[in-house]
């Protein structure tokens, strides 16, 4: 939530889904401060159930007005047709360096040339920067019992031939568009 000067910290915030759906935010008691403003997070669970024909959400406070507060007047589309899922994609450095990932597909979605492309910083002699190394992951559909929810599961791997020097990126490509993406970090990728 970014608020301008010269309001406070909102006192409740609210999240609101297009399906209808509302659950409260847990403010966080740190904050943002840019030139912009401050910013205040917050953080909300809410059953996949209740929001999954949601196709966007809108974050409304208390105290501050919506035509001063642009984070409230705003409206931010959801994309839940394609997820790589965090929970069950894997970066094991003792395996040679291979990573594993899930994709879950809304049933009914197109699948034709779903790919995930992995981008991994390695070490490059004599230069201050990393080098990229990029490999493309073909992903296989999932076997009987694997649709939770309506989505169907997708796996791949590949393996990474040197030790990365910083985060590892995953995306999701269909058709030469980013679907989705996940950053491996240095508590998963090991380093």
């Amino acid at each position: 939530i970014l608020t301008q000067a010269p309001h406070s910290k909102p006192s409740s915030a609210t999240i609101s889904f297009s399906n209808g759906h509302n659950t409260s935010l847990t403010l966080e008691p740190l904050t943002g401060h840019s030139v912009y403003g401050t910013a205040y997070y917050g953080s909300f669970t809410a059953p996949h159930t209740s929001v999954s024909n949601a196709t966007s959400f809108r974050v409304l406070t208390a105290q501050i007005p919506p035509s001063t507060a642009p984070s409230s007047s705003s409206s931010f589309a959801i994309q839940s047709t394609y997820a790589i899922l965090p929970s069950q994609t894997t970066f094991s450095s003792s395996s040679n360096g291979t990573i594993n990932l899930t994709i879950a597909v809304r049933a009914g979605a197109a699948t034709t040339d779903l790919s995930a492309r992995i981008t991994v910083p390695v070490a490059q002699p004599l230069t201050l920067g990393p080098k990229l190394r990029t490999a493309e992951v073909k992903l296989e559909k999932g076997g009987e019992g694997e649709e939770p929810g309506g989505y169907t599961l997708w796996r791949g791997g590949v393996t990474v031939e040197e030790a990365p020097t910083g985060a590892v990126s995953v995306r999701l490509v269909r058709g030469g568009e980013t679907l989705d993406t996940l950053l491996l970090d240095v508590g998963v990728a090991g380093w």
